[in-house]
């Protein structure tokens, strides 16, 4: 990327906010600068200029911030209660969601069906 003058930089920044004050405004790019004074060709000159180097220090940028400053979610753990007892019947209720399979027993507590269900739609 091109290293710019000190009065190219100084032009590039009050064309930014020319920019985005005619954006801001809702009107037409046309009629805003007729608002305020502004040669079209002028504005349409620095638009140009200005897209054109945000897109020349696009690599640049995307190598250059790759490390993330986003605080990772915290994994909470649901405690489970382990049943001991096997029984020889088969579940009556058994949820399959690919590769995943849940059996529920008749006897299986409430709050236990809960605990797996809410894990289970965390994954």
């Amino acid at each position: 990327m091109e290293e710019l003058s000190a009065k190219t930089q100084i032009n590039i920044q009050k064309w930014l906010e020319v920019i985005h004050r005619c954006r801001d405004s809702g009107l037409s790019n046309k009629q805003w600068c007729e608002e305020n004074g502004i040669s079209l060709k002028s504005y349409y000159y620095w638009l140009a200029k200005i897209r054109k180097l945000a897109i020349e220090d696009l690599p640049y940028r995307r190598y250059a911030g790759s490390v993330s400053t986003e605080v990772p979610e915290t994994t909470v753990f649901a405690s489970i209660p382990v049943i001991s007892h096997c029984s020889s019947n088969p579940a009556p209720v058994i949820i399959r969601a690919g590769s995943a399979v849940i059996e529920i027993a008749a006897d299986t507590p409430a709050s236990l069906i809960q605990s797996v269900l809410l894990a289970a739609s965390r994954c």
